[in-house]
């Protein structure tokens, strides 16, 4: 792991300072952006301070400067994995699904905060279209956090796309525990009970939705598709 207060060594240089005035245009607490600037005057290579740009910048929406603040840091500190960390999750938000994977592997091999590095890989993964692996971190996700709705929700898709119903009812009814008024989770449950023909609890669930959400169609339209149905 590399020494986070970096080298001291000169001013700070020239993109520096003009992420700086991107970002002292939208961020309205000049103490914020103040003290950064004089962290950044003081010790321009100091890796906390260049990353605290890019999060900064990643948070006021300037993610062309997030890039580049992430990108100038792993220049020279290559194994930096807060800054592999941030460039992941940045490149995500602006669908660059392929960089942001390698970002947050390498973030992954750091050790960084392994709960948020794979919320956001298994996110990365799961909109790739890639199951294996997306299942893979939002399972060592939920060994590590139990009850992480993201990944319980998408590990529930990930099944039912694979017709793995007991697993998907199993992740959905977990979830629910902890998020009661997810009606887009409950209403996959009670699709997921009508595949295993459980009609009774399906019936619950989508009048659950309806007491959340009166105005919820899909949910209507399955009931009343259930209630109507000949018996078999």
């Amino acid at each position: 792991m590399p020494d986070r207060e970096g080298i001291r060594d000169g001013a700070m240089d020239a993109s520096q300072h003009r992420r700086l005035q991107a970002l002292s245009a939208r961020c309205r607490n000049r103490a914020v952006v103040e003290e950064l600037e004089h962290s950044l005057t003081e010790d321009p290579r100091s890796i906390l301070s260049q990353i605290m740009l890019g999060n900064l910048c990643f948070l006021f929406g300037l993610t062309d400067e997030a890039i580049e603040a992430y990108s100038e840091t792993l220049r020279d500190n290559a194994d930096e994995g807060l800054a592999h960390y941030g460039l992941g999750v940045t490149y995500y938000r602006c669908g660059d699904l392929s960089a942001a994977v390698e970002s947050l592997e390498r973030a992954r091999a750091a050790e960084e905060d392994l709960s948020l590095v794979l919320y956001w890989l298994g996110l990365a993964y799961y909109h790739q279209g890639k199951s294996p692996e997306a299942e893979k971190c939002f399972v060592e996700l939920l060994a590590g956090t139990p009850s992480s709705r993201v990944a319980l929700y998408h590990l529930a898709m990930l099944y039912l796309d694979q017709e793995r119903i007991d697993e998907a009812i199993d992740a959905l009814e977990r979830l629910l525990k902890t998020d009661a008024t997810n009606t887009s989770a409950r209403f996959k449950l009670g699709c997921a009970y009508l595949k295993k023909a459980r009609i009774p609890d399906a019936i619950t669930a989508f009048k659950e939705v309806l007491a959340i959400d009166g105005d919820n169609a899909p949910a209507r339209e399955m009931l009343e598709s259930v209630l109507h149905a000949d018996p078999p």
